[in-house]
């Protein structure tokens, strides 16, 4: 399946004529939302000034992103814009990949780890030349029991963290609810242990990530050489029971992405995998940020599912310092 979507994508990619028709699916719940409407009004007058006629979908319950897109590119829309955070992007990648369509963001979200990662812009203007330039780059994606992601599934400790988070500190403090989540947490944290296969590699850990991206939100540099254009991921896995290790030496290290060669630390490169946890045992899973459920879970890369557009001379894109 995976070769036939990257073969699907080659045929059906919609670089050889100028952006005419674009559709935004604004999520207004994520971020903070203050001058949206207008935002929005200025956004259409200026893509209409490129040329580009734009239609405007907005989400009113979590997972509608994903009917919305399928919307959109049934009614022959060229490019969907995501005006939301990574939880409403993950949503939309639902209902596009293999589909001949480009992808844009205007970051707006809690976290907006993907538009960092690409180096993609948030003032209003650079986002229209973005998309009317239409410049674009293929990426790989993950899928983890049939859900695809574009940024990692976390298993453990993390995910435990995102189940944790207040939805109105969320609101609110932004990323900054996360960490008063995780240290709150890590002082509970009974640090249960769930069993990993990799290729070669089987072991028993308290915390995994399977990322597409070499960040989390917030800087730390969980997977620091992952890359959303190869055709494989990058598993980050910690063994250690302690709070205080987690708390104190391997997050500190995170920042830099020094953990990863710890000892209580596997890094590997994989395209599969799978996690399962003792049956007595409900560990959680994270999917791109937003809880997906408990152990087990399987996962696999999926090459080149997804045309994104991108800044002509994101420096971001070619410095492989930040990758």
């Amino acid at each position: 399946m995976r070769d036939g979507l990257s073969r699907r994508f080659r045929r059906s990619d919609p670089l050889g004529s100028p952006l005419t028709r674009a559709v935004l699916i604004n999520n207004p719940a994520a971020g903070r939302q203050k001058g949206a409407h207008e935002q929005i009004a200025q956004f259409r007058q200026m893509l209409a000034e490129q040329g580009i006629a734009l239609d405007v979908l907005t989400t009113s319950v979590p997972g509608e992103a994903t009917r919305l897109a399928r919307q959109a590119i049934s009614g022959g829309a060229e490019c969907l814009i995501v005006r939301g955070g990574d939880g409403t992007v993950n949503e939309v990648l639902q209902g596009i990949v293999g589909e001949p369509v480009t992808l844009a963001l205007w970051p707006a979200g809690t976290a907006n780890v993907l538009a960092e990662v690409l180096g993609l812009p948030r003032r209003l203007p650079d986002v229209v030349r973005m998309i009317a330039e239409h410049h674009t780059r293929c990426l790989s994606l993950g899928r983890a029991n049939g859900r695809y992601f574009v940024l990692m599934v976390g298993m453990g400790l993390d995910a435990s963290i995102v189940r944790e988070v207040n939805p109105w500190l969320k609101r609110h403090l932004g990323l900054l609810a996360y960490w008063v989540a995780g240290v709150k947490h890590l002082f509970m944290w009974k640090a249960p242990m769930f069993t990993l296969e990799l290729g070669d590699h089987r072991i028993r850990a308290t915390f995994a990530a399977i990322a597409n991206v070499p960040s989390y939100g917030g800087g730390i540099r969980m997977a620091p050489d992952a890359r959303p254009d190869s055709e494989e991921l990058r598993a980050c896995v910690i063994t250690s029971r302690s709070r205080l290790l987690y708390l104190f030496f391997y997050l500190p290290l995170a920042f830099l992405g020094w953990h990863i060669h710890q000892p209580g630390v596997l890094y590997v490169s994989v395209q599969r995998g799978r996690a399962y946890a003792d049956p007595e045992m409900a560990i959680p899973f994270q999917v791109d940020g937003e809880l997906a459920g408990t152990l087990p879970v399987e996962f696999e890369v999926v090459p080149r599912a997804l045309r994104v557009v991108v800044p002509r001379a994101s420096s971001r894109w070619y410095n492989s310092q930040l990758w």
